[in-house]
């Protein structure tokens, strides 16, 4: 029982540590990115379930552009070039 107790404390160190360092890593991402400097950037628990390049504000442009200005998302221009691929590959045949 008490080496059960004892590995199950050792996973929820490491997963703290990722957690720790996602955080770290998200927060430095947001100031690049927001031009946030030390006082005004949020603090760094605000990122363990957040998007560093999300400012949180749904009519910003610099974050939601592809929304605003009806631009297609990185995932939907993939998305695009593998059809238009995968048509030409067909039509060839």
């Amino acid at each position: 029982m008490v080496a059960l107790e004892r590995s199950t404390e050792g996973n929820h160190l490491k997963r703290n540590h990722k957690e720790a360092v996602l955080m770290r890593k998200r927060q430095r991402q947001a100031k690049q990115f927001h031009n946030f400097s030390d006082a005004d950037c949020p603090a760094k628990g605000r990122f363990r379930k957040r998007d560093a390049f999300d400012c949180g504000r749904p009519q910003c442009q610099l974050c939601h552009g592809e929304k605003i200005f009806a631009r297609p998302s990185a995932n939907q221009r993939r998305a695009n070039e593998a059809f238009a691929a995968g048509m030409l590959e067909v039509s060839s045949n």
